[in-house]
């Protein structure tokens, strides 16, 4: 007997994400897309919740995922050094709206979003499209007009309705998809 406990940490993970996300085609899918940002957000240096609110905000914002993980890396790249006290970061993080001390007091992730805030609120959009490329490299070309589009608001108001799933819930179906690996082994 004993429910869950006995039922193994494979079992108990893919019951995990049958309660998250259902059964079928969707939680097999909502599995991969866990799975995949797990490795990319350890790679990016935010957290799974804040990099699915911002794929989320992309989605509404025409902002491809590629573009928004380069712009991502390149912005977290950039606040380290920053952060360190490399000039060239500081002057053009405050340029782009954003200040060491707001990494350091909101991270990375509100820091972003206040970043792409600043730019929709540009008057000049090619400066901001030249201070955004000197940041975060090829992809302000895609990001700008992303921002221009609202999407900060766009991340917020993803989180607020309640799509954005926590770090627990995609620990668990990357879990489940760990399970499921092992199973098909397993079985074979």
């Amino acid at each position: 007997g004993g429910g869950m406990a006995a039922m193994g940490p494979a079992a108990a993970a893919l019951a995990g994400a049958a309660v998250v996300g259902g059964v079928g085609v969707g939680t097999m899918s909502m599995v991969g897309e866990a799975t995949g940002r797990r490795s990319r957000s350890a790679g990016i240096g935010v957290d799974m919740e804040s990099l699915h609110m911002f794929e989320l905000a992309a989605e509404q914002t025409g902002l491809s995922i590629v573009s928004l993980d380069r712009a991502l890396q390149h912005f977290k790249l950039a606040t380290d050094e920053a952060i360190k006290g490399d000039q060239k970061y500081v002057s053009i993080l405050e340029k782009m709206g954003v200040t060491v001390e707001d990494v350091t007091k909101k991270g990375v992730t509100q820091s972003f979003l206040d970043m792409t805030a600043a730019m929709k609120d540009t008057e000049d959009a090619q400066r901001t499209l030249y201070d955004a490329t000197k940041l975060v490299g090829s992809s302000a070309a895609e990001l700008v007009p992303a921002a221009m589009r609202d999407f900060a608001q766009a991340a917020e108001d993803a989180k607020e309705l309640g799509r954005v799933m926590s770090n627990e819930q995609q620990d668990s179906l990357a879990e489940a998809s760990d399970a499921w690996a092992s199973l098909w082994v397993e079985v074979k």
